[in-house]
């Protein structure tokens, strides 16, 4: 049953070490990047901004540190999967288990990770909040439909990391090629998109593969990354995890 793969896989990720130490590095790089946006919130707040403009500020600090965030949680899942992989414990998971429910242990293990990180991250980022920001601003804060979006995109964007590190471990299978070809993969397309656009090239295209709508989404690219709306850009991320855990699937089933 699925219950059973589940429980064989939280077993090998409590034997995993890096467990204990990316989980944390994701939380604290949304709270430690979320403390730069809250402090330039503080500071419209002296300057006698607007409200609504000092709301939307700070609902953005909770996405602003997705990218490491995601980052760390994507080389996590490629671990996951790939110590599984190389050491050939995956054989003796397939005498018992199909292969099916294998793969959906592994798709629910690493998109449960990823909406881990996302409450955790949330709430860490939220006490961040609490202290540097007035009572009354926290309180607009969680009424406003800026923050409920960028927390989707947020969630978005962390189980499509956590989707890719599973994918890039399944097809390459070996840990240091896993995430070599996951950064290079993920990283690659913003410098090439910024070289293309250097010399005047079209950039639309870039607005609709992970990276663009990561930004999109959780509102922290630049100018040229924002023409679709967080919603849009959400909803987007979310079909790139379909399409993403597809691949992964296709892999697995060749997996001796």
């Amino acid at each position: 049953m699925l219950t059973d793969a589940l429980r064989s896989e939280l077993i090998k990720l409590r034997a995993l070490r890096t467990t204990y130490a990316l989980g944390p590095v994701s939380v604290l790089a949304m709270a430690g990047t979320a403390v730069l946006w809250l402090d330039g919130a503080r500071r419209e707040a002296g300057a006698g901004a607007a409200p609504s403009a000092i709301i939307e500020s700070a609902a953005f600090a909770f996405g602003s540190g997705t990218l490491v965030s995601g980052v760390a949680l994507a080389v996590f899942t490629a671990l996951l999967v790939t110590t599984d992989l190389s050491s050939g414990t995956i054989n003796h998971s397939l005498l018992l288990l199909t292969r099916g429910r294998v793969f959906g242990a592994k798709l629910l293990l690493a998109l449960g990770a990823a909406m881990a990180v996302s409450l955790v991250g949330t709430l860490a980022v939220g006490l961040v909040a609490a202290v540097m920001l007035p009572g009354t601003l926290l309180g607009a804060l969680t009424t406003s439909g800026t923050w409920w979006l960028n927390l989707l995109g947020l969630t978005a964007s962390h189980l499509l990391w956590a989707c890719l590190g599973s994918t890039a471990g399944m097809v390459v299978k070996r840990q240091a090629p896993a995430v070599g070809v996951l950064l290079a993969v993920t990283l690659a397309v913003p410098v090439a998109s910024a070289t293309v656009a250097a010399i005047g090239g079209p950039t639309r295209w870039a607005e609709y593969l992970p990276s663009g709508l990561m930004q999109a989404a959780t509102v922290t690219g630049s100018e040229s990354m924002l023409s679709l709306s967080p919603g849009i850009a959400s909803l987007g991320l979310l079909a790139w995890v379909v399409a993403v855990a597809a691949v992964g699937w296709l892999s697995f089933r060749r997996t001796a």
